[in-house]
């Protein structure tokens, strides 16, 4: 859908939406959290420290949001933390 189209659309929605940028402090969520704000969209961070805390893996965090953007750099050679 082109950006035209999708910022009328946004607009003509009433309720604030919320989104997850996934990999938040990585090169790629910059761009994300700009689509974001161009759409008045509230995007929230997440990153590695948001995902150490949850040793069951478990996030419930995560449905509280309309919209996810998995912006988060994923290569073999990053490895585990």
């Amino acid at each position: 859908m082109p950006y035209v189209e999708l910022k009328q659309t946004f607009k003509q929605n009433t309720r604030l939406l919320r989104s997850l940028i996934v990999g938040a402090l990585g090169r790629c969520s910059r761009g994300a959290g700009a689509c974001c704000s161009k759409l008045r969209i509230v995007g929230a961070e997440w990153d590695r420290a948001e995902t150490a805390y949850s040793p069951d893996g478990f996030y419930p965090e995560i449905l509280r949001h309309d919209i996810s953007l998995d912006a988060a750099l994923a290569a073999p050679e990053m490895g585990h933390s």
